[in-house]
């Protein structure tokens, strides 16, 4: 057999396995998620005849802040998740590729690590929307941890694109007086766009090393 098509072999094998760890780390992520914000909702209600430092008002009190707390961190976790995953792709394919091809050029690692090594082999649509989506996650994912969840008119202009677009397709996401507000129903949907947009880079991943087997 053919040295390269061997690497291929293995690539596609062990990119197989990453698959696999994906789909299960989604089933464990939305259990983590149903779990956390029911345990966070058993506290948020607030009697109108409440005290102000009784036990039910510190609870609810409680809830509110770690729930906002909760959704932001669940946010930056999918994309701590998604850039790992694309890493290892892209880890596989150097093997085949050579070189150092971790090149920075952008900001955003998506369009960095990825694009510079895999994307640039395989033809992967950077205008997907699956991929777009998942830049557009990236972006707020910054915006709650760099700017403790504030997007101000002075904030850059592609945070403030990429922010919006999300808040008009999906619910559960807006923003107050320059504060992000993330819902339940918003890390749902983002656990889904991280979902599409990584199921998409497996499923052509895999495509390009068939088309690449069939030259040797």
């Amino acid at each position: 057999m053919h040295q390269n098509k061997r690497v291929l072999l293995d690539i596609k094998s062990n990119l197989s396995l990453v698959a696999h760890e994906f789909e299960f780390e989604c089933i464990h992520l939305q259990t983590y998620l149903e779990d956390s914000i029911a345990l966070l909702k058993q506290a948020n209600y607030l009697s109108p005849d409440a005290k102000l430092y009784s036990i039910e008002a510190d609870k609810y009190f409680w809830s509110v802040n770690h729930t906002f707390y909760f959704t932001s961190s669940f946010i930056a976790m999918l994309m701590q998740i998604s850039e790992d995953l694309v890493n290892r792709c892209c880890e596989e394919w150097k093997i085949y590729l050579g070189g150092n091809l971790m090149i920075k050029t952008s900001t955003d690692p998506f369009y960095d690590k990825f694009r510079n090594s895999l994307l640039s082999k395989i033809q992967l649509d950077l205008k997907s929307p699956k991929w777009v989506e998942l830049s557009e996650l990236y972006q707020l994912r910054n915006a709650l941890i760099h700017k403790n969840g504030k997007l101000s008119i002075n904030e850059k202009p592609e945070r403030i694109l990429a922010v919006q677009s999300l808040i008009k397709k999906y619910h559960g996401l807006e923003i107050i007086d320059d504060q992000i507000i993330i819902e339940e129903h918003f890390c749902k949907e983002a656990l889904m766009i991280v979902k599409r947009a990584l199921t998409y880079l497996f499923k052509e991943t895999s495509n390009h090393i068939n088309i690449l087997k069939r030259s040797y």
